[in-house]
């Protein structure tokens, strides 16, 4: 028999793959590399930015990444999450660590300074709440938006038959209207104030101020319907959309401009107020209509 005839090829694999596995191990517990990490903190990670001794670096900027100095930064440290190590003997300038910490050795040396910002758990969650409760004050503005629209739209379509005499008579009395409008206001304001310091009129303010909202919002259908017939007559009647959806679609997109939208919400709403009190004072507007 030869003697090499005993050393089939699985056995040769097997002994083949055990080294290959021996020699992965021995390469990945390199003693020397490890003992650099520990010098610092034994559980940075490979990815880790790492400024050897005999280096001089002048910029570092970290995105998620730890950043080692032993050697000497010349100008900035920027780190935004990821942790900062000064080792012992390093030269540093500038550090500056957004969302993360800085650990500095006693014989580190930094020349102007280090800043560091690391919220708690308090400003943590300060944060998060307030990013919900914008997130719930835009989620409510949108359906109330999608709902002023629809309802705008809806009833101007079904009261366009009869606001035509209507809306030619607000065209000529907006400063009246709106003086009209203000006005009421004080008296569901006056009212709210009141049942404040007695529970007895809590009921009557419930009702005028149900009879206040309801009156606005069929005041703000009949402004809805003006500004239509108003974008209709501009556009020499090139607009083939129901005038009471383009004024509804109108007001809707006046009233979602940040911060001025607050004002012209308000305005509409007294005009629409001061129209729907002028018009249940003279009803001869609607039985010309």
């Amino acid at each position: 028999m030869r003697p090499w005839s005993r050393f089939t090829f699985w056995k040769i694999a097997w002994v083949g793959s055990m080294l290959l596995c021996i020699l992965f191990f021995a390469m990945h517990a390199n003693p020397v590399q490890a003992e650099k990490l520990q010098l610092v903190k034994p559980h940075i990670r490979p990815e880790a930015i790492i400024v050897p001794v005999s280096e001089n670096v002048d910029v570092i900027v970290s995105i998620g990444k730890p950043v080692v100095v032993r050697g000497t930064v010349t100008n900035t440290i920027l780190s935004i999450g990821g942790p900062v190590y000064l080792a012992p003997g390093s030269r540093s300038s500038f550090v500056l660590a957004l969302l993360a910490n800085v650990v500095q050795a006693p014989s580190a040396t930094v020349s102007e300074g280090i800043v560091a910002f690391q919220p708690d758990l308090q400003l943590k969650s300060t944060l998060a709440l307030a990013g919900f409760l914008g997130l719930g004050a835009y989620l409510a503005f949108a359906s109330f938006t999608a709902i002023l629209f629809s309802f705008l739209s809806a009833a101007g379509w079904v009261l366009s038959r009869w606001d035509e005499k209507i809306s030619g008579w607000i065209g000529k009395r907006y400063i009246r209207i709106l003086a009209i409008g203000l006005t009421v206001t004080i008296v569901p304001v006056a009212f709210g104030l009141a049942s404040l310091l007695t529970p007895l009129l809590w009921i009557p303010t419930v009702l005028i101020a149900a009879i206040y909202g309801l009156a606005g919002l069929l005041g703000m259908v009949l402004i809805a319907n003006k500004i239509g017939r108003i974008a209709v007559e501009l556009t020499a009647g090139r607009l083939r959309i129901s005038h009471s959806l383009i004024g509804a679609l109108c007001i809707t997109l006046a009233i979602n401009v940040p911060l001025v939208g607050i004002v012209a919400f308000m305005v509409l709403w007294f005009l629409g107020m001061g129209t729907t009190l002028s018009v249940a004072l003279m009803p001869n507007l609607l039985r010309s209509s």
